[in-house]
């Protein structure tokens, strides 16, 4: 039989589909029991959980002691009771991003095979969810909110697409609901979506938003009783204090989507296209509605001055279905030159996602250097302030202290600081290294500590021991920031 370049392709793509796949479950694989830090604020999340399986509560009054982070709390819930069961340590948190990364994978396939009946174009679109993995700053597998909000917030909108009787409408909205008691930005996602079916399903719709913004809505205004207002400050006001920035404007659709999925957003307009060309042309409509949602959400994202790529991650799935349903349609053309040209376009894509996964892996050395700084804080009978890193107290025994990211949020970190705490934090830290509360003082690089904090008091309360590593590169985050523990102070 002869091959044609458009038969040869139609057995490439799926193969780099399948290549990046099993490239992130062994990436996955060996980091999950990675027991450090991948990334700069995984150790918050288990400070968080390990605080909320104590009793103690989760949004309060900021202090050197604790501040949370600024995220809506359905993670931590989920994180605490296996904490619990499994034992402190990252392990129990990254399971929940890992199950959820995988059911993402899941549902962008069912998703498009259900819409194409084409199992192949599934496969291929969940491969290229997963080759996204670094364009999203290998954030998939860390302790971290955002794989499960975006796997809910999928699951939803799968709900509402193909099952249409008012049970599962109300099953969607729950789970929409739930996407946004992960985080926040589930509700970007969701909201053009919401406002297409008020208009084109209208009296049905009630099924889907009432319940959503029942629960949604309604575990929200408990919480922030519980905790006496700070859900809502914490969620909603202070990261309405952040500066925006304005080449996001443009740079998000340049360089985040243009520079990184150009091609797979041709595909994806082609997906557009050819279900906008249906009988039923409502199909086009959901999908677009649906796609401007994840792009705003990544978008939003990437505004924010305290935002990373890992905001991309929305936009990444979102694209990602329609590319499937894009795919599928071009392998459903007769011209074989123009399938052809769209399989070199599709591979393109693949090989300009590819990584070297050995980047984000922990080696041995990491886990060594690692074990041998939590026995250095271990040794200590006092407190140990590590404000970039408060987990490794968790980790030695010892009583844990606020994140300087978290103490931030307050000290103009992101943008505006906020006059009510800025002072009285400010004046705790100082005062707390002035009178020599803590035995020792770990810090990082300079670069991501503000001066005003420490260059003045910390030379004269405390001695510089040591440099923790001599080797440059040991024990550094593998994700987002490359920081890690650099200086020892003692109290003289």
């Amino acid at each position: 039989m002869k091959l044609t370049l458009h038969k040869i392709l139609r057995w490439i793509v799926p193969a780099f589909a399948g290549m990046f796949i099993l490239t992130l479950l062994i990436t996955v694989g060996l980091r999950m029991f990675y027991p450090y830090g991948l990334e700069l604020m995984e150790g918050q999340t288990l400070v968080q959980a390990v605080r909320l399986m104590s009793g103690q509560p989760l949004y309060c009054e900021p202090s050197i002691a604790f501040a949370p982070m600024i995220y809506t709390p359905l993670y931590i819930y989920l994180s605490a009771p296996l904490v619990f069961l499994f034992g402190i340590g990252f392990f129990s948190l990254r399971l929940i991003s890992v199950l959820a990364t995988a059911g993402t994978l899941y549902i962008i396939y069912r998703f498009v095979k259900q819409e194409t009946s084409s199992s192949c174009a599934g496969f291929v679109s969940s491969g290229l969810y997963a080759a996204c993995y670094a364009v999203c700053g290998a954030w998939f597998d860390i302790a971290r909110v955002d794989s499960l909000y975006i796997m809910l917030a999928l699951t939803g909108v799968y709900f509402v697409r193909f099952h249409s009787s008012n049970r599962m409408y109300i099953l969607a909205g729950v789970i929409l609901a739930l996407a946004i008691i992960t985080k926040q930005t589930a509700l970007i996602c969701v909201a053009p979506l919401l406002i297409y079916i008020a208009v084109s399903k209208r009296a049905r719709a009630l099924y889907l938003i009432i319940p959503l913004v029942t629960v949604a809505g309604g575990s929200y205004f408990l919480l922030d009783r519980y905790y006496g207002g700070w859900l809502y400050f914490y969620t909603f006001w202070l990261p309405g204090q952040h500066d925006l920035l304005p080449d996001m404007i443009w740079k998000y659709w340049i360089y985040d989507i243009g520079g990184n999925l150009a091609m797979a957003v041709i595909v994806a307009g082609f997906g557009l296209y050819y279900m906008c060309r249906r009988p039923d042309r409502k199909c086009g409509f959901f999908y677009l509605f649906f796609l401007s949602g994840f792009l705003a959400a990544g978008w939003a994202g990437r505004l924010n001055s305290g935002g990373y790529v890992n905001a991309l991650m929305p936009a990444c799935a979102g694209i990602t279905v329609v590319f499937g349903i894009g795919y599928f349609s071009f392998l459903s053309l007769r011209n074989s030159k123009l399938i052809a040209l769209f399989g070199i376009l599709v591979t393109v894509q693949f090989a300009l996602l590819s990584y070297n996964p050995v980047r984000y892996i922990p080696d041995r050395a990491d886990r060594e250097a690692g074990d041998y700084l939590v026995e250095q804080v271990r040794s200590f009978d006092g407190l140990v302030f590590i404000p970039l890193h408060p987990y490794l107290n968790i980790q030695a025994g010892k009583q844990t202290m606020a994140s300087w990211y978290c103490l931030g949020e307050f000290l103009g970190l992101y943008g505006r600081h906020i006059p009510k705490y800025y002072d009285k934090l400010v004046d705790e830290i100082r005062l707390a290294i002035a009178r020599r509360q803590f035995e020792v003082v770990i810090l990082d690089d300079p670069e991501y500590l503000p001066g005003f904090l420490f260059d003045d008091v910390l030379p004269r309360r405390y001695t510089l021991s040591k440099k923790l590593f001599a080797v440059p590169d040991v024990f550094k985050c593998r994700t987002g920031k490359p920081v890690r523990p650099e200086y020892l102070w003692i109290r003289k």
